[in-house]
């Protein structure tokens, strides 16, 4: 079944979508919603005016912390016994994933080795390495 892409572009409209967006839900599952457009044309709205670009990837954006408050939640609701532990461990993971992905500097497993987008300076033990303290070291 194809969902009818008729709807009518608002300011309120869009609004609560990013709303949704922001508060860590899907954009699919908002456009799944009675009154919401489908996903093409919301994908249209965005990509004809900068500004709603820029206000759906700043609730993209957001959505990566609603996320990890999301974690927060089902981590102590197992610990409160209302879900069981493998069970809340799918959901994590999946939600910890999706927010290194919209966040990673926040909240991916990279380190940035850089400052300012320029290399660090080379690192002790690789200047260590060129000399001959390595060798006094071992030898005492």
């Amino acid at each position: 079944m194809t969902k009818d892409n008729s709807t009518i572009y608002t300011d309120d409209l869009f609004d609560y979508i990013c709303s949704e967006l922001a508060d860590g839900k899907s954009l699919k599952r908002i456009c799944e919603q009675k009154g919401m457009p489908d996903k093409a044309t919301f994908y249209r709205w965005i990509n004809g005016d900068p500004i709603l670009c820029d206000k759906y990837a700043r609730a993209k954006d957001d959505s990566a912390d609603a996320l990890s408050e999301d974690i927060q939640n089902i981590a102590d609701d197992v610990l409160s016994g209302k879900y069981e532990a493998n069970n809340a461990r799918v959901a994590i993971d999946a939600k910890k994933w999706i927010a290194s992905k919209l966040k990673p500097k926040k909240y991916g497993d990279k380190i940035d080795m850089t400052t300012n987008g320029k290399d660090l300076p080379t690192p002790i033990l690789s200047a260590m390495s060129r000399t001959n303290i390595n060798d006094d070291i071992i030898e005492q």
